[in-house]
């Protein structure tokens, strides 16, 4: 009994120590082990209200999706699609708050999907998996956003451009810039300056190359000339993920963060302004 006892008192106390770091840490961390457990099945991994994070699965086409409070900006992990977006919904159905789901689109535009590939759709814009090769895993990044008219503007950035963007020496490419939150590829070879946004949430999707991530702490060399984005030499103090592919991490506004160290790291990032 006493045996038994001893073994339940370490794992109550395993498992408060877990939750009291994560309490503690000023970043979100998902796993890559529990992302790819996340694609098995597809689903929400976080909702944060103003955003939610998603790893979508998919076997078969399915219904038409409408979404009158959600943008939905997907990078393809694996597998291949073809995506139907805009147009007429036919037999659109509410299927919810702020939801209208459909059998078909009439007069849409045609985005065949593949690894790399970035697919951005505003709030309100009819979509369609009309054809899934096989399989297709992507990541979903779903900011809230105005509703716009069914037939705004969808971006596919192919995976050629982004392969150059993460070729870009600079530490950051803008891919696709819009008020309230933008797509860039991100590439780290070295140790960078503390950052702070303090107006924007940072998620990171990491694609490539590894890096020992730093949020949270003390600044050291302190720089507010732009008191909406202040930078700093390092920090101490702060909370240390190591990153590698498959990742991701979401930095909220206010939280200072820093690459530490950096090789060869790639990362599929939004950038989404807090408040929306």
């Amino acid at each position: 009994m006493r045996i038994w006892a001893l073994l339940a008192a370490l794992t109550v106390m395993t498992a408060l120590a877990i939750a009291a770091d994560e309490a503690s840490s000023p970043s979100i961390f998902l796993s890559h082990e529990k992302m790819t457990a996340g694609w098995v099945k597809g689903g929400t991994v976080l909702d944060k209200g103003n955003y939610l994070i998603l790893t979508s699965h998919r076997i078969a086409p399915g219904a038409v999706e409408v979404h009158a409070n959600y943008g939905d900006i997907m990078y393809v992990v694996e597998g291949s699609a073809t995506v139907v977006t805009g147009g007429t919904v036919v037999d659109g159905k509410p299927s919810g708050a702020g939801e209208i789901r459909g059998k078909a689109i009439t007069g849409g535009k045609s985005n065949h999907l593949v690894p790399g590939d970035v697919l951005v759709i505003q709030a309100g814009t009819p979509h369609w998996f009309q054809e899934v090769d096989k399989l297709i895993n992507y990541y979903v990044v779903k900011p809230r956003m105005p509703e716009g008219p069914p037939t705004a503007e969808v971006v596919h950035i192919d995976h050629a451009k982004m392969e150059a963007g993460f070729a870009n020496p600079a530490t950051s490419t803008v891919m696709l810039d819009r008020k309230t939150y933008d797509v860039r590829a991100g590439h780290r070879m070295k140790t960078g300056e503390v950052e702070t946004h303090m107006q924007v949430i940072d998620m990171m999707y990491v694609t490539g190359g590894t890096a020992t991530f730093v949020t949270g702490g003390q600044v050291k060399g302190d720089k507010k000339d732009n008191p909406e984005e202040p930078r700093g030499k390092s920090i101490t103090g702060g909370h240390t993920d190591h990153l590698a592919k498959g990742d991701v991490i979401i930095i909220p506004n206010g939280v200072p963060h820093w690459f530490e160290q950096a090789k060869d790291f790639t990362s599929f990032m939004v950038k989404v302004r807090a408040g929306n």
